[in-house]
């Protein structure tokens, strides 16, 4: 399949095959493969530029320090001063984790025009996954560690999708 409007074209693989167009038109007469006409054009909600992009990679990496900074006081059933301190310190090692899996995973959902939430969280929960076996490098991944870098990635995500979805007020 190859997806219009792109400077390039994409062959879309599905099932091993290579599709190809079938006729037909959305509601703007603009051309779509059958069954995936709202994959055959970027998604309008998503803003274009550096900024979201920026915003979106600071909230997720936050996102995740806290989340990860969170599990020792649940299990204490108390918050400390120093948990705040934590919490930074993870924001640190999860900035590079986004920008290096996050970020791609997004722009190559944004680029394929599959950018949505719920797409967004699948890759979120691919790159928790990426990350457990990157922590436990040359070794086997941890099992144990899976849920919850795999929950965290997907909250990581979610959080960069709405922040590269919202589009801020504008002052008047």
């Amino acid at each position: 399949m190859l997806i219009p409007g792109r400077a390039k074209a994409l062959p879309v693989l599905f099932f091993g095959a290579v599709s190809r167009p079938r006729g037909g038109c959305d509601s703007r007469g603009e051309p779509f493969v059958a069954g995936f006409a709202h994959t055959a054009r970027m998604d309008e909600s998503i803003e274009q530029g550096w900024k979201p992009l920026l915003r979106g990679t600071a909230l997720a990496a936050a996102v995740a320090g806290v989340a990860l900074a969170s599990t020792e006081p649940l299990r204490r059933g108390s918050l400390e001063l120093s948990d705040f301190g934590m919490a930074l310190f993870a924001f640190y090692f999860a900035l590079p984790a986004v920008i290096v899996i996050g970020v791609p995973l997004f722009l190559t959902l944004r680029w394929l025009g599959w950018a949505r939430w719920w797409s967004s969280a699948l890759a979120g929960v691919a790159g928790g996954a990426a990350i457990a076996a990157i922590v436990r490098w040359p070794g086997a991944p941890s099992l144990s560690d899976l849920p919850l870098l795999c929950a965290v990635g997907a909250a990581s995500a979610l959080a960069f999708w709405w922040a590269v979805r919202r589009k801020p007020a504008s002052r008047g």
